[in-house]
């Protein structure tokens, strides 16, 4: 299952995404990525390592996942790009080629990032155009109801701009107990909804019962799936008392509990997912990239593939 953890900047989604894949990873695989420009889930996770960021490597990439496909170069192989049969896919696990070949591993987690600017993307690049190298492992992973491949996504509504969109199974939106931080997450179900995309609350901070009813109030009691009261703790983890991560871990071990019992609530449909891609590829092509690249790039999309025949050859 591909999961992703959202919110406002600041709501700490950072730390909830981290604790909860550290807990989880005591029982599982677990695939953690870093999809924020602000980057410090690796800190949070506590793996040391310097690692190559997925976006300077993405020609790497895609010459990986091509495969043996001469229908596109890496040119014109674009983020939404669907696959054919004769790409090559991802297995979400510590020991698929791939993943060991872009994370660092530390236990159960692999740990990957998509990086943020450099100064060669100063004044002309914006962060969609990083997060296309994820969006082109996420279209070739052959994850399953038992895998885990966990994003800390970028702040706020932002996922709304690629296709990482359509990508994740079910989200998990951090909210403050504040009118801005509800505002964002209503902004986000909004159009959730209306492209029937699993969404759900993680009150975080919560101090007191009068800030738990007053998100109750403002994004509906339905929307929260789980809350997280406000821990002093945390800022000493941040301050470098490393201690301080476990101790809350274990407060809110139940909490962590529910939500990786959603998580296993979900079936995964391959069958929309592909369609959403196709979708969102046809729509691009048409928009401006048969235009840019001067063909037509819609034409190569392999519509006798399938997700769920792959899966069962692997």
């Amino acid at each position: 299952m591909k999961i992703s953890f959202l919110g406002k900047g600041g709501s700490g989604k950072t730390t909830i995404s981290g604790a909860f894949i550290r807990w989880l990873s005591e029982k599982s695989e677990v695939i953690a990525i870093d999809a924020d420009l602000n980057v410090h889930l690796q800190n949070t996770l506590g793996i040391e390592g310097d690692l190559i960021e997925i976006s300077e490597r993405i020609n790497e990439i895609k010459d990986y996942l091509r495969g043996n496909r001469n229908d596109i170069t890496n040119d014109d192989f674009l983020s939404t790009t669907p696959p054919s049969k004769k790409s090559r896919f991802i297995k979400p696990t510590k020991n698929d080629p791939f993943i060991k070949k872009f994370s660092i591993q530390k236990g159960n987690i692999s740990f990957m990032k998509v990086g943020s600017y450099n100064n060669e993307d100063i004044g002309h690049n914006c962060y969609h155009s990083k997060l296309g190298s994820l969006e082109h492992i996420f279209h070739h992973m052959l994850d399953e109801k038992n895998d885990y491949v966990i994003s800390d996504a970028t702040a706020g509504v932002d996922n709304l701009g690629t296709s990482l969109f359509y990508s994740y199974d079910i989200n998990f939106f951090v909210v403050e107990p504040t009118e801005k931080s509800a505002s964002v997450f209503l902004d986000f179900l909004k159009h959730c909804e209306e492209k029937k995309v699993k969404v759900y609350a993680i009150g975080n901070k919560i101090e007191d019962e009068e800030d738990l009813e007053f998100l109750k109030n403002k994004i509906g009691e339905k929307s929260i799936l789980t809350w997280i009261p406000y821990e002093k703790s945390i800022r000493k983890f941040e301050q470098g008392d490393n201690d301080s991560m476990n101790n809350f871990i274990e407060k809110n071990k139940e909490k962590f509990s529910l939500i990786k019992e959603k998580i296993d609530s979900i079936e995964k449909d391959w069958k929309k997912y592909h369609s959403n891609l196709v979708n969102a590829h046809k729509e691009g092509c048409q928009s401006w990239w048969n235009d840019y690249y001067k063909k037509d790039l819609a034409s190569i999309v392999d519509y006798t593939f399938s997700y769920e025949d792959t899966i069962k050859k692997k």
